[in-house]
This record gives structure tokens, C-alpha cells and sequence, in this order.
């Protein structure tokens, strides 16, 4: 038995500047969190973990019951697609890096997410 994994995959389609700004920050976070950095005192040798994830299916202000729990994960993989089947752009703006150019019309954003712990009866019967 292993740990379980989950798949998210998210559709963006900006109709304006700000919201291909805002598209290109949550890409570019997802990123940054799911990758490891090296440690300074190590010259090089060796790197932390990367971040951990508590995720919530939600429904209006609390935890949707119907859908099963998942545990503290991780992120192992993420994939951007830029522009579907045909790339589109709009007009120039400014990336989160302060850089300029065309976003997409259209991002893809898939994620692979793994827990941290292997699901037993126990944690099935508290909602997992």
C-alpha cells in the first residue's frame, strides 16, 4: 500500500492584464513551494524539504463532509501549459518579476500532490 496521490488540474482564461498578473503569481508560487533550496552552510551538499500542503475541500465557509479528507502532501509534480492547442497572447504587461511581455490567453495548471503519511482504517474511519 502506498501513500495516495491527487491530481489537480486548473483552467485559467484572464479577460484582462490583472488577471493574467495574478495567473502568472499563482503559477510562479506553486513552483517556488514544490522545489527544495540548497543549504548555505553546506557549500552546496545538501537541500531542505521542500514545502508541505494542508489541503480542504470546502463548501461556502466549512469543510465539504462528503468529500474524503487529505492529509498534509507535497507537491511532486506540476505542469503549465501556455495558450492550449493554439497560443494566444494579449496585449504587453508586467510579470511577477517586474518583467514585461505577452501573457496567455489561456494556462493550464495540472499538479501532482502525494501525502506525507499511507492512509490505514483509522485515519479512512476520521474522514481521510
Amino acid at each position: 500500500i502506498g501513500r495516495r496521490k491527487f491530481n489537480f488540474t486548473f483552467t485559467f482564461t484572464p479577460h484582462s492584464r490583472e488577471e493574467a498578473t495574478m495567473i502568472d503569481t499563482i503559477v510562479a508560487r506553486f513552483k517556488f513551494h514544490s522545489h527544495p533550496e540548497f543549504i548555505t552552510k553546506s557549500k552546496g551538499l545538501m537541500m531542505t524539504i521542500p514545502d508541505t500542503f494542508d489541503m480542504h475541500y470546502m463548501y461556502q465557509s466549512s469543510e465539504n463532509s462528503f468529500l474524503n479528507k487529505i492529509s498534509t502532501c507535497f507537491l511532486t509534480a506540476i505542469n503549465v501549459q501556455y495558450g492550449g492547442d493554439r497560443f494566444t497572447a494579449h496585449d504587453t504587461a508586467t510579470n511577477h518579476q517586474g518583467s514585461s511581455g505577452s501573457p496567455p490567453t489561456k494556462t493550464i495548471l495540472t499538479m501532482e500532490f502525494q501525502e506525507l503519511e499511507t492512509i490505514t482504517r483509522e485515519r479512512i474511519s476520521e474522514g481521510y
